[in-house]
């Protein structure tokens, strides 16, 4: 049997209404909450005693509505605490966008004890005792399942892609860069006229390499966002992706970042976000020249064409070999070009296993978006 393992967790779901606050709080008092307390966003500006008293809003968009703050205290039967959490943490969105508002988690506390002395009782609507919580914990938990271990073919391959050969070679030639009006585009500073240094800097393929690299990445990437400048950007990391000279680190390297551009186009799409010119320019860019890359199949170790099998599955074609990988991600690609609908019974799945994986097998949106962002996911997580 598990060890117990205890967790305290407050959450809070912002709602229009004094009255759904109450009835959200009702039904986490009936899920095992311990405690729950509702008080109008932006409460402490109008109480005298308060830091805040007569200041500014610090919601003002808020105005009116209600906050309900819970704390839970639980320990799982499996001592499994993430996906319970996790469980949980849906299950308390779910609430609120029934009630005309919005979830999430406030704070994880490392005292269970702490937690219970120091929570602000203030608005309080109910207070559990510890018998009745936690029969109502373990009633709430039958109704979820519990994570499932993951199933994989005993033959599955393991592809090495940490601690690769990553050191400096030859200069790599580039061309165009001259033809591009980067100072009329912008990445995350502003105007892209240091693009074409930072692209040169990386061709040069030298002990500079990595330093350039990641300050490249952080103007046409910040944060997953993309740019003006990141279409015409990745037609020149894809040139650079293709050199014989790079190391297997590097191209690796080289192909995420590809990857990278064009998968954060649909993971906005499987969301519902609208596509707009530079989003569009951005895929086009990045699929258009997968399949010049793919010709570099035959030369190339398995970890760089498991990227490429990444890149493929992006660009909806098909590579030279089927890949029997063992990580998620590459399963969640090699299945998808095979079949979209097997790669979503597979998506379903492994999100039984892993808890950042449910929200995107249950979601409604684009199926082949969703699948591409899965597996920027697992990547970006390296729980993949």
């Amino acid at each position: 049997m598990a060890a117990s393992v205890w967790s305290a967790t407050e959450f809070q779901v912002t709602v229009p209404t004094k009255a759904a606050a109450n009835s959200v709080a009702r039904a986490l008092a009936e899920r095992g909450h311990r405690l729950a307390v509702a008080r109008e966003v932006d409460h402490y500006t109008r109480v005298p005693l308060s830091f805040w008293y007569n200041k500014p809003p610090l919601r003002p968009d808020l105005a009116g509505h209600w906050d309900m703050i819970s704390l839970l205290i639980d320990s799982p039967p499996d001592g499994d605490v993430h996906w319970w959490i996790f469980q949980e943490q849906r299950k308390v969105e779910e609430l609120a966008q029934s009630h005309g508002g919005r979830g999430r988690i406030l704070s994880y506390l490392p005292s269970a004890e702490e937690a219970l002395k120091n929570f602000n009782r203030e608005g309080l609507l109910f207070e559990l005792d510890e018998h009745l919580a936690s029969r109502r914990r373990r009633a709430a938990l039958r109704a979820f399942p519990a994570r499932m271990p993951i199933q994989v073919d005993a033959d599955a391959e393991v592809v090495e892609s940490e601690n690769l050969p990553s050191g400096p070679g030859e200069p790599i030639a580039l061309h165009g860069l001259q033809d591009v009006d980067w100072p009329s585009l912008e990445h995350a500073y502003g105007p892209a006229t240091d693009v074409p240094k930072m692209l040169l800097g990386i061709s040069f393929n030298d002990n500079h390499w990595e330093i350039i690299l990641d300050k490249f990445v952080g103007a046409v990437l910040h944060q997953g966002d993309i740019y003006s400048a990141t279409a015409p950007s990745m037609r020149f990391v894809a040139t650079i992706a293709g050199a014989p000279e790079l190391s297997v680190g590097r191209r690796q390297r080289m192909l995420y970042v590809l990857f990278m551009a064009g998968a954060e186009v649909d993971v906005r799409e499987a969301w519902g976000s609208k596509m707009g010119n530079i989003e569009l320019e951005v895929r086009d860019s990045v699929t258009s020249r997968v399949p010049q890359l793919l010709k570099l199949w035959p030369s190339v170790s398995r970890s760089e064409q498991r990227f490429l099998l990444f890149l493929a599955a992006l660009a909806g074609l098909s590579v030279p070999e089927k890949m029997n990988l063992r990580d998620s991600a590459g399963r969640i690609a090699q299945t998808m070009i095979e079949d979209l609908n097997t790669a979503e019974e597979l998506l379903k799945n492994l999100a039984r296993s892993n808890e950042e994986l449910i929200e995107l097998a249950a979601h409604d949106g684009p199926l082949k978006p969703r699948l591409i962002a899965s597996i920027l996911l697992l990547l970006d997580s390296r729980s993949a």
